[in-house]
């Protein structure tokens, strides 16, 4: 079974790349780009169109506003998962470092969950704990954003380790 993942890291410059997976081959960069200017110049590379004109069905990524609002723009059908693993760093940006550990281990007890509504069920549970812990902040986060961490259980099950961050590593 062959798939294409796409994953983008903003920045300056920004940086997208296209791989396809015919398991148990190593993955195979199709298409890559960078743009120095507008995260939506990266779309228009002749590599990528194809690619987008195929069926995206998910984009995964950090909470980069421009990167979302243009592969919204570009890719209508595409949903959207932000990356977990970007999100538990801003998570706790907003938590002292000594209660980093304990965090970590309240979010990833969402994200282990068997399904979108028991995630979601423990989500809340978490924001109430951040609210006893004082963590203001980091419950607030949760509460506004986490729910765009939960788009990858709109697919089978076997694809959600690789749906859940952007990363290629994780």
């Amino acid at each position: 079974m062959t798939s294409t993942q796409i994953y983008v890291a903003s920045g300056n410059p920004s940086t997208l790349i296209a791989q396809t997976r015919a398991r148990p081959k190593p993955a195979k960069t199709i298409a890559a780009a960078m743009s120095d200017g507008k995260i939506k110049d990266l779309w228009t590379r002749p590599k990528l169109m194809k690619i987008a004109a195929a069926g995206v069905q998910l984009i995964v990524s950090d909470a980069c506003r421009g990167l979302v609002e243009s592969a919204a723009e570009v890719l209508p059908d595409a949903q959207w998962q932000r990356c977990v693993v970007h999100f538990y760093r801003n998570v706790f940006s907003l938590v002292p470092s000594g209660k980093v550990r304990d965090i970590a281990k309240m979010l990833k007890a969402i994200h282990a969950q068997e399904s979108r509504k028991a995630a979601a069920e423990k989500m809340a549970t978490v924001i109430v704990e951040l609210r006893a812990m004082k963590l203001t902040k980091a419950a607030e986060l949760l509460e506004e954003s986490g729910h765009e961490t939960l788009t990858y259980y709109g697919f089978p099950d076997s694809h959600w380790i690789k749906l859940r961050t952007n990363n290629p590593l994780e």
